[in-house]
């Protein structure tokens, strides 16, 4: 891959985990987590549609056996991983205030 398609994957994840916002996610990026291990998920949607966690997309980026391969993008995620649980977590917890709303 020359550099200028790895800056612009690198540039398009962090986008995603910035946003945390899988539907940011690029053909482009698409294509190469799928030549990178990743299974294809029939196409795109079915990809994004898979990780609409975010979460789930960091677990197996750094559980991939392409660990070499995905160095700068294990680094983004090592900037990201903490925002992201925090969001999630917060979500969650919104979550669970309305499901107890219901009860009271």
């Amino acid at each position: 891959m020359n550099y200028a398609t790895k800056d612009k994957i690198l540039k398009n994840l962090e986008l995603v985990f910035k946003t945390k916002n899988i539907n940011k996610l690029n053909k482009s990026t698409y294509k190469f987590l799928c030549l990178n291990g990743f299974i294809a998920h029939y196409d795109i949607n079915g990809f994004k549609a898979y990780y609409q966690d975010i979460r789930n997309l960091i677990k197996d980026l750094e559980n991939s056996i392409y660990y070499e391969k995905l160095k700068d993008v294990l680094k983004l995620i090592d900037k990201y991983k903490k925002e992201i649980n925090a969001y999630y977590k917060e979500l969650d917890f919104k979550e669970l205030k309305e499901k107890l709303k219901v009860y009271k």
